[in-house]
This record gives C-alpha cells, structure tokens and sequence, in this order.
C-alpha cells in the first residue's frame, strides 16, 4: 500500500486493539418465542494506520 502513497505522506501512528461486537441472531419460524434469541459476544482485534499530510500528535502511543 506505501507505494501508491505520494512522498507528501507519512505513515503517523499505528495501533493494535480489540472492540467487542455483539451478534443477536432472531428465530426464522413464525411463532417462537423472543426468548429463543441467541447472542453471541466476540473479541475482534484491530489494527489502526493513520496517514497524513501534516505531522500529529508524536505523544500519542504507537
């Protein structure tokens, strides 16, 4: 992907984290019960990249 990128851009800060995401899966049948609902709970992990023209914050971990 860098090399699409122009020289006026700079790889800033990158990250790794997870976010939660929650799954309600509803019955197909007519007739059943909302109680016969399934959820499901899931970690995703994430990487975060930021590009820019102009320089950021350099505190910011990453």
């Amino acid at each position: 992907m860098l090399r699409f990128l122009t020289k006026k851009h700079s790889l800033i800060a990158s990250s790794i984290n997870s976010v939660s995401i929650t799954d309600l899966w509803e019955p197909i049948e007519e007739g059943l019960l909302p109680t016969c609902d399934v959820e499901i709970t899931r970690q995703v992990s994430m990487i975060s990249i930021t590009f820019s023209t102009k320089e950021l914050n350099k505190n910011s971990p990453g």
